[in-house]
């Protein structure tokens, strides 16, 4: 079966109904198309695109930037006829997004040449591009996969975490357990609350590329979710020897998520507890200005350097310096969370300040 003829669309005001052009490319085996102008240029390209352009036209250089506009890849070569004696040529076609120029008069063997060239660089483009998106769409696919394998997953193990966390209080609070034996318990329950944080992180991030993720609104008590980040971290500041400091300047309400505004300050409570020098206070200061209330999480820890501050609300972003000293407990999770849950209340009269 033979291969269909290579298109070329000719482009001449000439009105003739060959140009000589037009005649010496259908003589070598191109199916050849004429337009009169650059209008007509432009309406055939948009219906059928050929596998190049001549364009012999008194504007050629504008006709070959519109029809880029049409073709912003560049996969079609376009060939423009000028005549000679015109001055910054090269200059023009670069702008105008040509791949090559010829002046006239027309050389038959020149010109044949110059459509060959392009063409097997067309073709050549054309594949490149096919397996750029073949390998691009595959890549997309295991991504995809990989996002709702790490889904079902996560969400699986939200049941028998619950389990294991409702039988350790109930064990905590009936048992009549002192000494290290509570001790232990509790900080089982710590560990197990913290491993179910970064359960619902995991899930909430995965849920918010498919924009899954709406805060559930309602007037929250400030002072009520800070106690509970108080709570949850007693344990673990008294481990660490930091001092936890709850500064609330006055009693504050507010339309958000309480949820996602209490594992916001969490996740940024345990970054704190993890580069924080031992026996340094760890503060969480709240205040409101004007329309806004701020959150505030301060510590004396290194701090983040200028290069790495939007990176690290990216998922699974880590600082190199930290990647062997905290990659059992850090999976860059905690701030792309906080930046989510964040951009997630767009219209509530809030703002989460990082420092």
């Amino acid at each position: 079966m033979s291969e269909e003829p290579l298109r070329v669309l000719v482009v001449d005001d000439s009105r003739l109904q060959d140009t000589l052009a037009a005649a010496d490319l259908l003589a070598e085996g191109y199916a050849v198309t004429l337009a009169a102008d650059g209008a007509g240029a432009i309406a055939h390209f948009s219906r059928q695109r050929p596998d190049l352009v001549l364009l012999d036209i008194p504007d050629g250089f504008e006709a070959c930037r519109r029809l880029r506009e049409l073709d912003p890849d560049a996969e079609v070569p376009i060939l423009v006829l000028t005549a000679p004696g015109e001055r910054d040529l090269q200059r023009r076609a670069f702008a105008s997004g040509a791949d090559d120029l010829l002046t006239r008069p027309i050389q038959k063997v020149e010109l044949l040449l110059r459509v060959r060239s392009l063409l097997r660089a067309g073709r050549i483009q054309r594949k490149r591009n096919a397996v750029v998106s073949a390998h691009r769409d595959a890549l997309l696919r295991a991504l995809e996969d990989k996002r709702r394998l790490t889904a079902t997953i996560v969400h699986d193990l939200k049941s028998p975490l619950a389990g294991v966390l409702g039988n350790a209080h109930y064990v905590l609070d009936e048992a009549g357990l002192d000494g290290p034996l509570r001790e232990s318990l509790t900080d089982i329950i710590t560990l197990g609350e913290t491993m179910h944080g970064m359960v619902l992180d995991i899930l909430d991030v995965s849920g918010s590329e498919s924009g899954a993720l709406t805060p559930r609104r309602s007037a929250v008590d400030v002072a009520a979710v800070l106690e509970q980040c108080r709570s949850a971290f007693r344990g673990r500041v008294r481990q660490s020897g930091h001092q936890l400091v709850v500064a609330l300047r006055a009693p504050l309400r507010l339309a958000a998520d309480s949820d996602l505004l209490r594992r916001v300050l969490e996740n940024l409570l345990d970054n704190a507890t993890k580069y924080a020098p031992p026996g340094t206070p760890i503060q969480i200061d709240v205040r409101q200005d004007d329309h806004r209330v701020l959150f505030q999480v301060r510590d004396k820890g290194p701090g983040v350097p200028a290069p790495y501050r939007t990176r690290i609300f990216e998922p699974y972003a880590q600082l190199d310096r930290d990647r062997a000293v905290h990659r059992r407990g850090s999976r860059g999770l905690g701030l792309a969370f906080c930046r989510i849950a964040v951009e997630a209340h767009p219209r509530c009269q809030h703002s989460c300040r990082f420092t």
